[in-house]
């Protein structure tokens, strides 16, 4: 019993700081996001066919400085984690460190969606 409990003390202490470290080494992730007026929704007056999409907006989250950086015409107020589809949202934050520290820890391929007063930037992210 003692030897039992000893193996799988030393497994937890040998595999816990492989992923703690995996996580602080995590490089920046540049996500290419779509600018949207508005919510995200679209009228009925604003037909993709009318409409020349606008020019991608560059978003780079730093793990280890705990930023989200890019040329935002405003200010970010909420930071949502959607699932791939855009048909579920999976988290909401107000703050980019609590994004942050989620998006960290989450492994696969989502959809984010940052939310200004005028605007909404709908990007992907592999995980």
């Amino acid at each position: 019993m003692k030897n039992f409990l000893f193996i799988t003390l030393l497994l937890l202490g040998t595999i816990l700081p492989m992923k703690v470290s995996a996580a602080l080494n995590r490089p920046p992730v540049s996500v290419r996001m779509q600018k949207t007026p508005g919510n995200g929704d679209r009228d009925d007056d604003q037909k993709e066919d009318k409409r020349i999409p606008s020019a991608p907006v560059y978003c780079t989250i730093d793990f280890a400085n705990q930023t989200v950086s890019g040329n935002f015409t405003s200010r970010l107020l909420t930071f949502e984690v959607w699932s791939e589809e855009g048909d579920q949202c999976i988290a909401t934050f107000d703050d980019e460190s609590n994004l942050i520290e989620y998006l960290d820890s989450a492994e696969g391929d989502y959809q984010l969606r940052f939310y200004s007063e005028s605007y909404v930037y709908i990007g992907f992210i592999s995980l």
